[in-house]
């Protein structure tokens, strides 16, 4: 018979992942995980989803096309992650997240270098069809899935630095490319992150586990563990209005953001780049303190405050005045950076089981909606009302909706 010294440092197998029951073995291999997990994230959210948008000009030269027909390749990489996204769910709960994360990043590889390329706008969008993809295999719910099943106590500021580090990519990854495009070109510079994201492969293959398992000592705090359980809970609705306003308000003013500056505010384009800079960069300080007191103080009360500021920094940028315009987008990003942390933390918290990926997925589609509608939306009232006031005071009262959803979402 073994001593109790020797079996502490067996390895626990759960579903398929081996992972060692010592704690300082499992504090490393959950720390390899979450690192892999950002990393993807800050090259597909950062260089594919948001830093390619920088050789805009350069497409619609080379394609001859309009603005509005080139920017419908966003909109489909959109509507593609919603219809996909509880496919992807189930490819996670049933191969596992090392399968979905090379398939998604070998997807993001091939699109890149086709981007290159592309000599038509048909080829675009199905390119763009392919990011969708992407980004349903491996972007931000697929990962937050991996980070919440490989930790337990620090799960909330291991979701912080997940979703900073996303943010992060998001803010540097246009001037990388910028500063890529100096060197060897615009398709130099979309090559060479094709090839990054190709040499990246066989170390998420290495790193990821095989099955997305319960962390060993996770205590699975609700009854909803399958899809059809989950989808009769109230829990499962109520978050999915959280999840589809919440994206719905975060895109719309983040991508109308530069118009409403420029046209209504007169805001200089360096100043404008200064306030999207200041915006990420208080977004990546809300998901790390936020992650932080997630572990530590009432869930609830810190997702309301997340969702209220949100919605004051709205309505302030609703009030139509220059000097509102600094501290409206300063809260705005404070709020969202709160609120996108809860938001994965309850999601991965409340559904725990064999069936989270199709879960989680299902109310993916929710959430690609809203992110889907949002910038659309928030344009055409401006072109009816020549003005953002109306559509910045209806995506505070849309927040304040979501506030009501949050407060009666009972987070264990």
């Amino acid at each position: 018979m073994q001593d109790s010294g020797e079996m502490a440092t067996m390895p626990a197998v759960t579903n398929g992942l081996e992972l060692p029951t010592g704690r300082t073995q499992g504090g490393l291999r959950s720390a390899i995980v979450v690192m892999m997990c950002s990393l993807t994230l800050f090259l597909n959210n950062g260089f594919m989803l948001i830093g390619l948008s920088v050789f805009d000009p350069v497409l619609i030269q080379r394609l001859h096309v309009s603005v509005g027909t080139l920017k419908l390749g966003d909109t489909i990489t959109l509507l593609t992650l919603a219809v996909s996204a509880p496919l992807a769910g189930w490819i996670i709960d049933e191969l596992g997240p090392r399968v979905a994360f090379v398939m998604g990043m070998s997807l993001m590889a091939v699109g890149m270098a086709a981007y290159a390329y592309a000599m038509t706008i048909l080829e675009i969008y199905a390119i763009h069809m392919s990011f969708g993809l992407c980004l349903a295999l491996c972007g931000a719910f697929a990962t937050a899935i991996v980070v919440s099943t490989v930790t337990e106590r620090h799960r909330g500021i291991s979701l912080g630095i997940l979703l900073a580090t996303s943010s992060s990519g998001m803010a540097v990854a246009p001037k990388i490319l910028e500063a890529l495009r100096t060197i060897s070109g615009w398709q130099g510079a979309v090559l060479t992150m094709a090839c990054v994201t190709a040499l990246f492969l066989p170390v998420l293959w290495l790193a990821l586990p095989s099955r997305a398992a319960a962390h060993p000592d996770a205590v699975v705090t609700m009854g909803a563990t399958t899809l059809r359980a989950a989808m009769r809970s109230r829990v499962f609705w109520l978050l999915s209005i959280v999840a589809a306003v919440g994206y719905f308000a975060e895109l719309g003013v983040v991508t109308n953001l530069v118009l409403f500056c420029s046209a209504e505010m007169r805001v200089d384009m360096a100043r404008i780049g200064s306030l999207m800079l200041l915006m990420f960069l208080v977004s990546v300080f809300a998901h790390l303190a936020v992650g932080w007191m997630t572990d530590r103080l009432d869930r609830r009360v810190i997702h309301a405050c997340s969702i209220l500021i949100m919605a004051c920094g709205s309505a302030l940028l609703g009030c139509h005045a220059p000097s509102l315009v600094w501290l409206g987008a300063t809260l705005f990003g404070l709020g969202w950076g709160g609120n996108y942390v809860l938001l994965q933390y309850l999601l991965t918290h409340l559904f725990r089981g064999p069936e989270m990926g199709r879960i989680i997925g299902c109310i993916g589609v929710f959430e690609a909606a809203g992110a889907g509608l949002g910038p659309f939306s928030l344009g055409a009232v401006y072109d009816m009302a020549h003005s953002y006031a109306p559509a910045f005071y209806g995506v505070t009262a849309l927040l304040v909706l979501a506030l009501l959803a949050a407060v009666r979402i009972r987070a264990a």
